[in-house]
């Protein structure tokens, strides 16, 4: 079928479906009348459909009934005098699937725009200019013809929607969402993320316990940080590290499961006059990528490197971030893009610690951070955000001299495991001397305590044990008493008492 051919099938078709949709709107039809709102904006239909369409949503907007007769009413009090035409449409054959007519008129919309398109693309090619942009919205129309795209807000169907999909990797993002991880400068963020999360999903291996891949599935990966040389040093160490054969990783990438683009010289994005965000041709290359290859994984690192733009716009990176949750949901893929964080946030474990505008961070549906802790000098991986399910806890790090990441285990966060170590190490020193305040300090036998507590509680602080401390004195298990040094000064010091139990009885019970 020729362009003119399709586009005059699709006139005919849109034609006959919208008489059928507004007869059974002039009947009073509800299911009519609520498939008026997913109507193109602007159809390209006749005036006189154009002014009764225009009637029915004015009357929805009021509230009103909708029929032929309140459509006749509010013609003729907005002077549009077609009611005429509304009564034929009465005696019309109304239609018994309001939403598939709203679809045919959809499909002349995109049919119009194709051939718009279709002289642009001539124009230009005669001209000698890039028409990059224009051969990606004609695929995007084939493909919302091959979906039945109605664009506009349609209701879903909650209650018989399947369950969700599982996380691409265990405690991880669903797939088809927009994720972060955010880490200090050197925290390990493209070894994480662009080598070992990747390699992790395409070889369906699971080098860290808590987040194990449910399955193989492609991943790709764009790093402006590091060369291919590097890339493949790091890959290398990885599987040194972790005992997997390098044939597997080669052959991942023969199969397309494992893509890398290294350093690539155009950025993703870049603000254009205004400061609003423009995606580019190297942005265009990568959606074409992850379109054909339908991978579990798109690894962006770092958005300092991708987007050119204002970081402290919020306007421009919601721009950015509207356009990776495009891709993530038309693809299925996970968006997963790694940030620094800002001055003030390093070291925090928070969703908000990331540098720039919060739009980012708002936008994404899973935020793990990456916390180098410079009191105890561990690594802590915490999932901060997590709306597809449970957040898991923090899990400590080890980088290993050679590069890749190690998982030790769970942060042992609670503070009753820390008061537990603090009670069990007072009751084998009772003649130690540790002071309320010298807990934060470690000055004397404190030293000893909060060692012994952050080799017991992987991740705990000094400030976790003085903050355990102050609850075990306001709980009557620690109490400050005063002692003379061989100076004859005085100190407090710590020392344990003895739980109090109580005992409360019914008027019923046996107390023995």
């Amino acid at each position: 079928m020729t362009a003119p051919e399709a586009l005059m099938r699709a006139g005919q078709l849109a034609e006959d479906s919208l008489t059928r949709l507004l007869a059974g709107v002039s009947i009073g039809y509800a299911d009519c009348v609520a498939a008026l709102p997913h109507l193109p904006p602007d159809p390209p239909v006749g005036d006189r459909h154009r002014a009764i369409i225009r009637a029915g949503l004015a009357l929805i907007d009021a509230g009103e009934k909708v029929d032929g007769e309140s459509i006749v009413r509010h013609l003729i009090a907005v002077g549009d005098f077609l009611h005429t035409d509304v009564i034929l449409l009465a005696e019309g054959m109304p239609t018994h699937n309001p939403m598939r007519c709203v679809g045919d008129i959809w499909a002349l919309v995109r049919e119009s725009e194709r051939e718009a398109l279709r002289a642009a693309l001539r124009a230009r090619t005669m001209a000698g200019e890039a028409i990059a942009d224009l051969a990606d919205r004609m695929t995007a129309l084939d493909e919302e013809d091959a979906t039945g795209v109605i664009r506009g807000l349609v209701p879903d169907d909650v209650c018989g929607a399947p369950d969700p999909p599982p996380p691409i990797v265990s405690n991880g993002p669903l797939p088809g969402t927009f994720a972060i991880l955010t880490g200090d400068s050197a925290a390990g963020k493209t070894w994480i993320a662009a080598v070992q999360f990747a390699l992790s999903i395409a070889t369906s291996r699971a080098l860290w316990p808590t987040f194990a891949p449910t399955e193989p599935r492609p991943a790709v990966v764009v790093t402006y940080e590091d060369s291919v040389h590097l890339i493949k040093q790091r890959l290398r160490a990885v599987c040194a590290t972790f005992g997997i054969p390098w044939s597997e990783v080669e052959a991942a990438q023969r199969s397309g499961m494992l893509t890398f683009y290294c350093m690539p010289e155009q950025p993703l994005f870049v603000a254009d006059a205004t400061g609003r965000p423009q995606p580019t041709s190297a942005w265009r290359t990568v959606q074409r990528r992850v379109m054909a290859t339908r991978p579990a994984l798109l690894v962006v690192d770092p958005l300092s490197g991708a987007a050119i733009y204002p970081e402290n716009s919020n306007d421009a990176a919601a721009t950015v971030a509207a356009h990776l949750r495009s891709l993530a949901k038309k693809s299925g893929a996970c968006v997963l893009l790694t940030a620094h964080t800002s001055k003030s946030g390093g070291g925090d474990a928070g969703q908000h610690a990331m540098r720039g505008a919060s739009a980012m961070t708002g936008a994404c549906r899973w935020h793990a951070r990456l916390v180098k802790d410079a009191e105890s000098e561990s690594l802590r991986f915490v999932v901060a955000k997590n709306s597809g399910g449970p957040r898991p806890l923090p899990v400590l790090l080890e980088m290993l001299p050679s590069g890749p990441v190690k998982e030790v285990g769970t942060v042992r966060r609670d503070p009753q495991v820390v008061e537990s170590v603090i009670l069990d190490w007072f009751g084998r020193h009772p003649g130690a001397s540790v002071s309320p305040g010298g807990v934060q300090t470690r000055k004397g036998d404190a030293d000893d305590l909060v060692s012994e507590v952050m080799s017991r509680c992987p991740g705990s602080r000094p400030g976790d044990v003085s903050e355990a401390v102050q609850n075990l004195m306001a709980a009557g298990r620690l109490a400050a008493k005063m002692e003379k040094t061989a100076n004859r000064h005085k100190r407090e010091t710590l020392e344990l008492l003895d739980p109090v139990y109580t005992e409360q009885y019914a008027d019923d019970d046996v107390p023995f």
